[in-house]
Order: C-alpha cells, then structure tokens, then sequence
C-alpha cells in the first residue's frame, strides 16, 4: 500500500505515511514556506522551488515538482 500524499501548495507535495513531523523541512526553508499545524505540514504559499526541503528530509517526505 503507498503512503498518502497530499499537495500542500504550490509545487509541495507531503507524503504524510512518511513524515515523523522532525520540522527540518521547517528550519532549513530559506523563504519560511512550511510550518507544523496539528500533525501536517502546511505551506504558506512562498515557496522558491529550491529544494532543500526535498533534499534534506531523512523520511523522503516531501517532494517538490521540478
């Protein structure tokens, strides 16, 4: 069975089976697009398409369209 993954905005993805809510992906955002509300990670709509999010989750549980 895959996991559930749910579009958070823009060009965000959360793959929500995956995500331990660690908030890396929170930190390392250099335009403070995602933040933790209840258990999920939300975007805020500013996304750069940088990618960091994507690279640094150790659960590989954001992806980000290119």
């Amino acid at each position: 069975m895959e996991a559930e993954k749910k579009k958070i905005g823009g060009p965000l993805t959360w793959i929500k089976g995956y995500c331990k809510l660690c908030s890396i992906c929170v930190y390392i955002c250099p335009a403070k697009d995602l933040m933790i509300k209840g258990n999920e990670i939300v975007s805020l709509g500013k996304c750069t398409k940088c990618q960091l999010c994507e690279k640094f989750c150790p659960d590989f549980a954001i992806e980000v369209e290119k």
